[in-house]
């Protein structure tokens, strides 16, 4: 599986223990873009996602889509 990610915050950035609440989530620091999911027996591409986000003035992510499902990000 690879990922991209882009240059903002991530909402789980200062979120404290640092432990993967989310399965196939790898980064704390900024937000995936792309997942690939790849077969490396043949290398051809199983499943892949793209993901945009709009973003509050201090770079944290407030919706993320998939152009199917989006997720609302909430700040206290």
């Amino acid at each position: 599986m690879s990922f991209t990610y882009d240059n903002k915050k991530s909402p789980f950035l200062n979120l404290e223990p640092n432990i993967v609440l989310i399965d196939d989530f790898f980064s704390f620091v900024n937000n995936p873009t792309s997942q690939i999911l790849t077969d490396l027996s043949t290398n051809s591409v199983i499943s892949e996602k793209n993901y945009t986000y709009s973003y509050d003035s201090d770079d944290y992510p407030i919706l993320r889509t998939d152009g199917t499902e989006t997720i609302t990000y909430e700040y206290y």
